[in-house]
């Protein structure tokens, strides 16, 4: 197994291992991508170094839906974390320091502070889970303390307690430990380096307006004939390239259902796929705005239930995320509904497609155009650095 170490880049970081409350020089202060010294309290992504890695997120790794544990995804920025040294007085966060390190996403699996899960005698691992405990130093809480730590460039991860001098536990950098659950967190001798790229919250949600914040309404859509697109009515989503059909929805797995969104061929006969229906998130607005959140659903009964578009769980054997429909919903704007959730922006002399829902200000996703996908199950929707540009016809 590869076991990659968790380094990452902060600038600024040197110096020994020091007992909690030792008399010496501080330690040296982490410093995130932009060169600003890292704070607690402020949100973060922990990002490899490596190409085309990706970031830090949650998720169960045995049959049960918890715990869940810490696991590394690519192609996805991961989950914002922030740090909370051992001093919680200390407004910033430095090297080889006693730290907490946990997410504001709400999980059904208890808090989302890091801890060390027990030894797995099955594989000789220890892997990094949640439902640890903020602050509290001392020896009930000693699976709960990680550090960060000088690495070539960068920085690593590194669980060495210093908050209980009568402990005794094993020392260890962390790095990836690939198995059939993904690519997860735990012990390792191979540092897997990594940036840590800053996203204070306020920037978080600056980039995405409030639901329901005042501000100027968004610019109003419309079709290719000119005239406002409407919430209720039927449209055919309509590719600007020349011969290109237009979507529908087709089975991409060896059962029938969920059916996934995928992009038809054209035919001699002007096929334009399936017609959808736009419904924004404030039900009471008759049309559909850029920017704005909304769901898409087709407008003919399915075999599979919903026809409602959602966002579906992460491919690990193409690295992508699909759009499909079945279990999607319709309203009800929640952290329960956020995959649900899509919006028109322009793009060029049309339009694109974007996931990065508004509704829930507490939830964090990926945000990304959606483009096209291709496979033996044919041209998909999917989240891409591509996007799919579009026109709307009036059906």
């Amino acid at each position: 197994m590869n076991m990659p170490l968790l380094a990452f880049l902060f600038l600024l970081a040197l110096s020994r291992k020091q007992l909690l409350g030792a008399a010496a020089p501080a330690p040296e202060q982490v410093v995130d991508t932009s060169g600003n010294i890292v704070r607690p309290g402020l949100n973060y992504y922990i990002v490899p170094t490596y190409p085309n890695a990706g970031g830090l997120t949650l998720a169960s790794t045995n049959a049960d839906d918890c715990p869940l544990d810490i696991l590394v995804v690519d192609g996805y920025q991961g989950l914002p974390l922030m740090f909370q040294p051992v001093n919680i007085k200390k407004g910033v966060v430095r090297v080889n320091t006693d730290l907490n390190i946990y997410s504001r996403y709400n999980t059904d699996c208890g808090s989302a502070v890091w801890r060390l899960k027990d030894y797995n005698y099955e594989i000789r691992q220890q892997f990094v889970t949640i439902n640890g405990v903020l602050g509290n130093p001392g020896a009930d809480t000693i699976a709960d303390w990680f550090k960060i730590e000088k690495y070539e460039d960068a920085y690593k991860l590194v669980y060495c307690p210093s908050v209980c001098n009568a402990c005794y536990y094993r020392c260890s950098d962390l790095g990836i430990y690939e198995d059939e659950w993904g690519k997860r967190l735990a012990f390792s001798n191979v540092p897997l380096k990594n940036t840590l790229l800053v996203l204070f919250l306020f920037f978080a949600l600056s980039t995405k307006p409030l639901l329901g914040a005042a501000s100027t309404a968004p610019e109003q859509v419309v079709d290719t004939s000119g005239k406002v697109v409407r919430a209720g009515l039927n449209y055919y989503i309509v590719p600007t390239s020349p011969n290109v059909g237009g979507l529908s929805l087709t089975s991409t797995g060896e059962s029938t259902c969920p059916l996934d969104v995928v992009l038809t061929t054209s035919d001699p006969n002007g096929y334009r796929g399936q017609p959808v229906v736009f419904q924004p998130v404030n039900v009471k607005k008759g049309v559909v705005r850029v920017n704005t959140d909304l769901n898409i659903y087709f407008a003919y009964e399915s075999i599979c239930e919903s026809t409602v578009w959602m966002l579906k769980d992460y491919d690990y054997s193409t690295g992508h995320w699909f759009v499909t429909t079945n279990n999607g919903v319709l309203g009800s704007p929640s952290s329960n509904t956020v995959a649900n959730w899509f919006k028109i922006e322009k793009y060029e002399d049309g339009y694109k497609l974007v996931y990065c829902p508004s509704v829930c200000k507490k939830c964090y996703h990926k945000c990304s155009d959606i483009g096209i996908y291709e496979d033996q199950y044919g041209k998909r929707l999917a989240l891409s650095d591509v996007p799919f540009k579009v026109r709307f016809q009036l059906a």
